[in-house]
């Protein structure tokens, strides 16, 4: 009780107040995300897809300069 004298009210409730709002949007978030988890029957780490998506793209881009690689060879070894 000495902590609320000594502060006051106001003091207490500014510093609840945050945490309360932090909560709120917690909350919320939690419930837009276990709403669209039931709806959609899964969950999609979109960061994790976005990476895998790159990495898929760079050996995509890798394979196929190999293959030009390959046929610039075959073309030369056939010229000669």
């Amino acid at each position: 009780m000495e902590t609320i004298n000594r502060h006051g009210k106001r003091g207490l409730i500014s510093r609840v107040r945050p945490c309360l709002f932090q909560a709120t949007r917690f909350r919320i978030w939690a419930t837009s995300v276990l709403r669209k988890h039931l709806v959609d029957g899964y969950t999609i780490n979109e960061r994790r897809l976005k990476a895998a998506e790159h990495k898929y793209l760079e050996i995509q881009q890798s394979l196929n300069l190999l293959r030009n690689v390959i046929h610039l060879g075959n073309v030369s070894d056939g010229a000669s």
